[in-house]
Parts: C-alpha cells; sequence; structure tokens
C-alpha cells in the first residue's frame, strides 16, 4: 500500500503514551502500518507524540514529537512513508517548548506546526526550510490548526487567550510593531506576534479545540468552560449557535456539508445539528472517555479514539458500532482520515 487512498477506509490515530502513530484498514480492522519515534540518545525520558497529519494525496504521514533532555525542553515534526513507516524528514523550527498540534495544507506545499508559548511555525513540506513565524505574542499554547481548503488562510487555536485567530497565508505574517522576534523562538524584550486578520472570542474558559468547514463558511470552537460556539469564518461578530455540551470537548469535526458536527461526550460522540445546535443522536460503546473524532468524507462513516486505548468505527445513519481497532497501549489521542 503506497497511499491511503488505496486503502478506502484507511486512517491514522495516535497515541502520546506509546509514542506512535499508526495507520489502520478500515474495512478489516487490520493495523497497516507503526511509525514509532525512538528513544533518541540523550533524552531523559521517552518523547510524547501529541499530533497527526496526512498529506493530501495520503503518501505522508505528518507526526508532532517532543522530548526531554537533561538540559532542555522542546518539540519538533516528522514526515513519515505511509508505505515504508520510516522517517523520511525531520522538521526542526528550534521550538522552545513542546509542539502540540500540525495541519499540512491542501495543496501540499505546506505544513504548519504549533506548540506552547504561542509558537505557530510554517514549513516548506518538501525542504524542511522554516518559510514564516506566525506565533502570537502571548504565553497562549496553541493546541490545533486548521488550514481551510483553498490553502489561503490559517486558524490558530489559543487556549489562555481563550480565542481562535485566523491568518491570511497569502499576504504573510504582518508583525505588531512591540519588539522583534526571533525565528529561533527566542524572545528578547516584550514579545511581538503576527497580527491576526480576525479573532473569534467570547469563550469563559480557555479555548482547547476547532473545526472548520470543507468550504471555510463555519468555524467551531470549544473551551473548558463547557462550551462550542459556531461562527462565520469570514466575518467579525458573535457566534451563530451556541451550544452547552454534557462534557468538557476538546475536539469536533464536521461533516463535509456542514451540516453535522462531531463531538466527544463523555464516553460517547455526540451528533449536533449546526443549524439549530440540536443534540441529534449519541454514539456509545467507548469503556472510557472520547479524546478524538473523525468523520469520513461522505459523512457516512465516525471514528473515535478513546481513553480506553480503542479506535471504533461508527455507521453515522444509526450509530451502530460497526468495528473496534486494537493496537495501541495508551490512549488514543488524535485521529486523521484521507479524502475518500
Amino acid at each position: 500500500v503506497r497511499t491511503l487512498q488505496q486503502r478506502r477506509g484507511g486512517f491514522v490515530s495516535a497515541s502520546t503514551v506509546d509514542q506512535s502513530a499508526r495507520s489502520w484498514d478500515g474495512l478489516t480492522g487490520l493495523e497497516l502500518q507503526k511509525y514509532d519515534h525512538e528513544l533518541e540518545k540523550g533524552l531523559a525520558k521517552p518523547g510524547t507524540v501529541e499530533g497527526v497529519a496526512l498529506s493530501p494525496d495520503g503518501q505522508f504521514i505528518y507526526t508532532t514529537f517532543n522530548h526531554t533532555t537533561a538540559r532542555e525542553v522542546g518539540g519538533l515534526a516528522k514526515k513519515w512513508s505511509v508505505a515504508t513507516g520510516e522517517a523520511v524528514m525531520t522538521y526542526d523550527g528550534s521550538f522552545p517548548s513542546f509542539t502540540r498540534c500540525i495541519a499540512a495544507s491542501a495543496n501540499g506545499a505546506n505544513l504548519f506546526v504549533g506548540g506552547n508559548k504561542g509558537q505557530v511555525k510554517q514549513f516548506d513540506e518538501e525542504t524542511g526550510e522554516v518559510l514564516a513565524d506566525w506565533s502570537s505574542g502571548f504565553d497562549s499554547d496553541v493546541l490545533q490548526l486548521a488550514v481551510s481548503g483553498d490553502s489561503r488562510y490559517l486558524f490558530t487555536a489559543h487556549n489562555s487567550e481563550r480565542m481562535v485567530k485566523k491568518f491570511d497565508l497569502s499576504t504573510g505574517p504582518e508583525i505588531d510593531s512591540k519588539a522583534a522576534m526571533s525565528m529561533t523562538g527566542s524572545w528578547k524584550g516584550k514579545r511581538s506576534g503576527a497580527k491576526p486578520l480576525l479573532t473569534f472570542e467570547g469563550h469563559a474558559g480557555a479555548v482547547v479545540g476547532m473545526a472548520l468547514t470543507a468550504d471555510g463558511a463555519l468555524l467551531a470552537t470549544c473551551s473548558t468552560a463547557p462550551k462550542i460556539f459556531i461562527f462565520d469564518a469570514n466575518a467579525r461578530g458573535d457566534p451563530l449557535i451556541k451550544i452547552k455540551p454534557p462534557a468538557t470537548v476538546r475536539c469536533m469535526v464536521f461533516t463535509g456539508d456542514g451540516k453535522y458536527l462531531y463531538a466527544p461526550g463523555k464516553n460517547n460522540v455526540d451528533k449536533w445539528d449546526t443549524a439549530s445546535g440540536t443534540r441529534l443522536e449519541s454514539f456509545k460503546g467507548h469503556a472510557a472517555p472520547v479524546t478524538c473524532v473523525a468523520v469520513s468524507g461522505d459523512g457516512s462513516f465516525v471514528f473515535s479514539g478513546s481513553q480506553d486505548k480503542t479506535v471504533k468505527k461508527w455507521d453515522a445513519a444509526d450509530g451502530t458500532c460497526m468495528m473496534s481497532f486494537l493496537g495501541h497501549s495508551g490512549p488514543v489521542t488524535d485521529l486523521v482520515l484521507p479524502a475518500w
């Protein structure tokens, strides 16, 4: 298998505890490949895999990897071959702290990595060169990234700032004139940061996740309050819809047409109507809290990862659990599906 598109139903999962990402055959339940982050020389303890992304053509997987040495804590990103399971490139932006999330542009040209202390770096996907720094001027961890389908806009979720920021990638970062910021991630004097095109605010708690519709029209944000807000992604203003979920939500995903939003409940996945904010259904079957969720391109299937170390595949029409995927030795913390 050279790409996940060749395996209809294939997907990738990741776990911070077992330091790995894994690709799966979504039809048979078989594990296709394991992408191991080995304990490199000099590390004080094993690293953690926080985020995972997939190239548009399904040939490569990208992961964020954090490490701790006797002298420093840092993070980087790696590119893996789907076919061989081998790491083929490291993206090192000299992050001063942990990396938390990763996203690839739909045109395949760029890779974005976000992390603690407001850090967001843009890399050339092919060469690994740092192209731009979209970092915030605040010590607000970036927990999730999204790139619009036309590869023009970048969205960054900042926890303690309680907001999501939108940047225009076509213009390059416009830096607020507080102070100069080095490309190594070190700061001198007052910290400056990239100026957003728009901000999406209103949460009473830390913003810990977001989701963007395929057409870039709607943006969903979630916080520790707990609340889910749905915004017009192209305009300033208050949320169009406010949802109060039964528990704190840390990740969400829209269906391709934007009509529905899937989000973890407690040990379940909730399906929400985006026009009314009404909960339509709850998919139950996990033995522990659900930590991540993904949906197939045609909206037929929903996938959920959990602290119970499993991934489950659901029939979106009736909420039936169709299959469980076993293999991770720790909680499943991220999921990503190709366009199939």
